[in-house]
């Protein structure tokens, strides 16, 4: 989505905190009064995280990274004919050597649950099909966003709500690390499928 023309400083400024990212390619510098034709957003690297890309009137282009870390949340819940949507929560630090809460609340019930991660938002088994509309298995209005090809962690939820606390290796090599997350839970009432999920996350690692 463009968003507009003006001089690439003030429009990245504008645009977002532009300590939040890194620039991975320059082909012409977009300094002092360098007009921009085009300033776009999107997430380049597959992490969750808008990445950004400018492009001048001589044809040059300019992209960004976003090197921030933390929990970014993705797509929505569904409550099926239940009165609420179960969504995700985080507490604590995503830095390496901390320790990260990581659950689910607001559900309508009461029961089993688990948190579902995955290498990927964009596809499950190799293709490309994510987000996936769970309708036609019989779970109207609710999304799959995460590949869940890495592992789950089992969640008990009581009085609507259920969480576990995860330690972070303190591993240099885990910096930039991400993976994607999202809530199930057992709900019988709320649609034909017996199930509900929650919104889905972006969870990149930091120190």
């Amino acid at each position: 989505m463009a968003l507009g023309i003006g001089l690439a400083p003030r429009g990245l400024e504008w645009f977002a905190p532009m300590d939040k990212y890194r620039e991975i390619r320059n082909w012409l510098p977009l300094t002092g009064t360098s007009p921009v034709n085009g300033l776009d957003a999107g997430d380049f690297d597959g992490d969750g995280r808008p990445d950004l890309v400018a492009a001048t009137f001589g044809g040059g282009i300019v992209a960004w990274r976003n090197t921030s870390f933390g929990f970014y949340r993705i797509g929505k819940a569904c409550k099926g004919s239940l009165k609420s949507a179960p969504i995700l929560q985080s507490q604590g630090s995503l830095k390496i050597g901390s320790s990260l809460t990581l659950g689910i609340q607001q559900s309508p019930v009461d029961g089993g649950g688990m948190l579902l991660f995955g290498a990927s938002k964009a596809r499950l088994q190799g293709l490309p099909i994510l987000p996936l509309n769970l309708g036609s298995l019989g779970a109207k209005g609710c999304t799959l966003y995460t590949s869940m090809d890495l592992f789950a962690l089992p969640l008990v939820i009581k009085g609507g709500a259920g969480s576990t606390t995860v330690s972070i290796p303190n591993q240099a090599s885990l910096v930039n690390a991400f993976l994607f997350t999202q809530g199930l839970l057992s709900a019988t009432n709320a649609n034909q499928l017996g199930l509900l999920w929650t919104d889905a996350a972006s969870i990149k690692l930091g120190r």
